[in-house]
């Protein structure tokens, strides 16, 4: 993937969200935010559940996502990042802290050859 960039443009009265992804534009783009709970507080049986599996991914996720950027980028040793992510892990455990996590869903249609967008 070269680059991903969501942009908006505005055409008259119409508010018309385009999607540029590696030089494709899309039309009838729409955006949905889902706020996920991080961890098992929520009362909904739902949101426990969405909660509990999102907190799991983002514990099994903090040490790949976070190995790289601090080994190359900031040149810590494994060892002293190990050491930040045991506070990492130990945040996501506190069950006294409420947070949520935005999830942005963006789906939109690619035109036919030909089509023009009208841009």
């Amino acid at each position: 993937m070269n680059s991903l960039l969501v942009e908006t443009r505005v055409k008259s009265t119409l508010y018309t969200p385009i999607l540029y992804w590696s030089g494709a534009r899309h039309w009838g783009v729409t955006t949905r935010i889902f706020y996920v709970p991080i961890g098992r507080w929520p009362k909904n049986k739902t949101l426990y559940l969405v909660g509990s599996y999102w907190r799991a991914i983002l514990l099994d996720s903090a040490q790949p996502i976070a190995l790289g950027p601090m080994t190359r980028g900031l040149k810590w040793s494994r060892e002293q990042v190990e050491m930040r992510l045991v506070e990492v892990r130990r945040a996501y455990m506190d069950e006294w802290v409420h947070s949520y996590m935005p999830l942005y869903i963006i789906c939109g249609q690619k035109p036919e050859e030909g089509m023009s967008l009208g841009i």
